[in-house]
């Protein structure tokens, strides 16, 4: 079997100046009210297609390290990767604390009323408002390109044929091998995560975008991250990449 991820891989290590400057920027970006008025005109004269991309999105199984690749191939490309930071702006915008909204972030839908009802009563987030506002943000994300999504169904928000699609992969055994590590809990307790994650992720695609997260068609690219390495996967996608949008 071939070496994928570092033995830190689950890690988070602590960010350089450069990669904190990016998200800044970043973040800056996307809060700028006159930018998304701008954008916002685009789209209400039905010219949204035009004015975005290029971009990345990264479906992935729970513990396929999707988030080491996309931090990869934010490093080759020169890109900003946008995955936490939407939860960041979804707090913000809803005066909540961050860890809550992971609740309803790709997660099933009954978990709102039974986890969150002392937090949003009565101003309650609702994944059909929590998903508006989401699309709303992906895509002036993507209006501002060289972005890279990991998860949140951005794939299916933005344009088709506007950015590279891309599926990572990998065998139930060696995802909860990853995820054990990751979170230091026993195997039992690995495979539960891995399971409810994969669901939950499968759930909300499903729902609100009426589509199988798993069908490799809706791919331009499904890597196998255990199998390929995180090396070989971020060079593959990178070509692809370099190929349709120049250096």
């Amino acid at each position: 079997m071939a070496a994928v991820f570092p033995p830190s891989m689950g890690l988070q290590s602590e960010p350089d100046l450069t990669k904190l400057a990016a998200q800044h920027r970043l973040d800056e970006w996307l809060r700028s009210p006159k930018i998304a008025r701008r954008i916002q005109s685009k789209i209400d004269r039905g010219e949204i297609k035009e004015l975005v991309g290029p971009f990345i999105t990264i479906s992935r199984e729970a513990g396929a390290g999707a988030g080491v690749i996309a931090e990869r191939l934010a490093e080759r490309l020169g890109w900003d990767v946008l995955d936490r930071q939407v939860l960041s702006y979804m707090a913000d915008h809803f005066d909540r604390p961050q860890h809550m909204l992971h609740v309803v972030d790709e997660t099933a839908a009954h978990w709102i009323h039974d986890v969150l009802r002392c937090w949003f009563d009565p101003k309650r987030v609702t994944h059909q408002k929590y998903v508006t506002n989401l699309g709303k943000f992906v895509t002036l994300a993507g209006c501002h390109g060289k972005v890279i999504f990991v998860g949140r169904g951005a794939q299916f928000i933005l344009p088709a044929g506007r950015g590279v699609t891309i599926r990572a992969v990998a065998s139930r055994a060696f995802r909860v091998a990853e995820m054990a590590q990751r979170h230091d809990v026993p195997r039992a307790a690995a495979e539960k995560l891995v399971d409810e994650i994969d669901k939950g992720r499968r759930d909300f695609i499903r729902r609100h975008f009426h589509r199988d997260p798993d069908d490799p068609h809706l791919y331009d690219l499904v890597v196998n991250t255990e199998t390929l390495g995180v090396d070989t996967t971020v060079d593959l996608i990178e070509k692809v990449c370099r190929e349709r949008y120049g250096p």
